[in-house]
Parts: C-alpha cells; structure tokens; sequence
C-alpha cells in the first residue's frame, strides 16, 4: 500500500523487512516444534506426531500459497495480522515443556557454532547421514518453490495462479509423503526409505531441468 501510495523504494523495503523477520520466526519455530514432541508424546507415537506436524505444515504452506494468488495487495497485510494473531493464541494454548538436562551455553557466534555442531555429529555417522539428507530435501524444496513461479510463467506460458496450483501440489505431495512413511516404518524410528526417496527426489529434479532446458523445446504459445 505504501509503494501504490507513490513511494515504491519504502514499500520494497518494508516488504523485503517483513520476509526477514518472518524467516527469523520460521528459523525459531522450526526446530522448536519437532522437539517438544517427545516431551509430549510417547515414544511410539513420536514419529507418527512428526509425520502429522510436517504434514500440517505442508498444509498450511499449500492454503498460504492458494490464498496468495487470489487475495488483493491491501488486504495482504491484514490477513498477515490476523494470521499472526491466531497463532500466537494456539501457542499460548500448547501445553508447557520445560528444559530437560542442564542449563546450556550458548554460542551466539553463528559460524563457529554451525561448525562445532557439524564436527560433532561427524562421529556419529548415522546421525551425521541423516542431517545431510534431511539438510538435501529442504534444499531442494527450497529451490522447486522459487523456481515453480518463472518456470511457470516462462515455459508454461501461465499465470500466477497456475504456480500457485503447481506449489501446491507440491505441498500436497510432502505431506501426503509424510502420513506414508509413517504407516511403511509402523511406528519405527528408521532412515531405511530415505536414502531411496531422496535419489529418486534428485533424478526427478534433474530430469525435469533436463526436459525444461532443452534447446530443441519450443516454448508453448498461449491463444
């Protein structure tokens, strides 16, 4: 509304501010909500919880991107607001978890800390394995949801809200994904699909790119 009101560089700040803090929350909540489920569940439900908590967050991601594309600009920053509202209600709503073990401290240093944390987890090669490919799915879901919206309008020829269809189809897929290998592992906590289902993420991904950037591939003209 700013930027319409005659000063875009504000408005673009302003926007570009609102994406910062909200990937500081996201940065803070992420791991926040997958840990206070063994504080909360039982230890066969654990993964099961998991699954539905990544499922739910696929969700919301998937109605977030929906409503995107058809909401107004000025009414963006209300819903923003009232989103806002009711999530910090369902947080006040969540049953407390207190500290389990002793104080930590605290490295601030985002540097030294990334690498004290990966030097220490190099020597558990199971628990390492599984961060890195943890740490490759959420890169390439990183990349297909910003890459979904110019590949559309470039190679598809189509609007907004065909991305729009495109990343939520993708959501859908993760958390459909989610609920599965619950029910394959019954309960179990196990990587045995993981090395499978991340190759076959990374052959899909590169076959897409093959087929999309062909030289030979025609763009699709709309009538």
């Amino acid at each position: 509304m700013v930027a319409r009101a005659g000063y875009p560089h504000v408005g673009i700040g302003l926007m570009l501010g609102a994406v910062l803090f909200l990937g500081v929350h996201s940065t803070f909540f992420g791991p926040i909500k997958y840990a206070i489920l063994p504080q909360h569940l039982k230890a066969h439900d654990v993964l099961g919880g998991t699954g539905l908590v990544e499922a739910g967050t696929y969700l919301a991601i998937l109605m977030g991107t929906i409503m995107a594309g058809w909401v107004p600009i000025e009414g963006a920053a209300i819903l923003v607001l009232v989103i806002a509202g009711i999530g910090w209600i369902t947080a006040r709503a969540v049953p407390p978890a207190p500290r389990e073990g002793p104080r930590l401290k605290l490295n601030y240093n985002p540097f030294t800390a990334s690498f004290r944390l990966i030097r220490t987890t190099m020597h558990i090669p199971r628990l390492f394995l599984a961060i890195c490919a943890i740490s490759f799915f959420w890169t390439i879901g990183s990349v297909l949801i910003i890459i979904f919206p110019p590949l559309v309008k470039n190679v598809l020829t189509a609007d907004e809200r065909v991305a729009s269809g495109a990343i939520a189809i993708f959501s859908v897929g993760v958390a459909i994904g989610s609920v599965v290998i619950n029910t394959m592992l019954k309960g179990r906590i196990s990587a045995r699909y993981s090395p499978v289902s991340v190759i076959a993420m990374g052959a899909r991904a590169i076959s897409t790119t093959g087929r999309n950037s062909s030289p030979n591939r025609a763009p699709s003209r709309s009538c």
